[in-house]
């Protein structure tokens, strides 16, 4: 079937004869693809990435990782510039050790981050070299 550009979103994915996705899955918006991703019996699994439409320029702007639903993992969030924001990895769905978490304000990014264990807070700074130099426990571990 050719559909030629959707006036709203349109997701493409393979599902079984009972309606449960497992296969890629991706999501347009006109021509511009916004989504794309893997289901394995109905749940995320694989890379999962979303890019973001700026006039005619696209650029991506998520990317996680997923193990039967759950996300595990390299996480990472960008600005529609293509500033990095969000930074981390995920461990059972919970944010782990250090995050860089960056925030827009007007035309700056504001620096900052956070130290998490177990997905809970431990810490928070603003300071990009404290959160570079200050321990958290969390890596310790990854590293070990």
């Amino acid at each position: 079937m050719r559909i030629r550009h959707p006036r709203k979103v349109l997701s493409v994915y393979c599902a079984t004869g009972s309606g449960v996705r497992s296969g890629p899955y991706t999501e347009w918006s006109g021509r511009w693809l916004v989504v794309a991703g893997t289901n394995v019996d109905g749940k995320l699994d694989g890379q999962w990435t979303r890019w973001q439409r700026e006039g005619d320029a696209v650029r991506k702007v998520e990317e996680r990782t997923y193990a039967a639903g759950v996300e595990v993992g390299d996480h990472a969030e960008w600005d529609p510039q293509g500033r990095l924001l969000v930074r981390g990895r995920m461990v059972e769905g919970k944010r782990s050790g250090k995050f860089v978490e960056r925030h827009v304000d007007g035309d700056e990014v504001v620096g900052g981050g956070a130290c998490y264990q177990g997905g809970e807070e431990v810490w928070r700074t603003e300071d990009e070299g404290e959160l570079v130099g200050k321990a958290c426990e969390e890596d310790a571990v990854a590293d070990g």
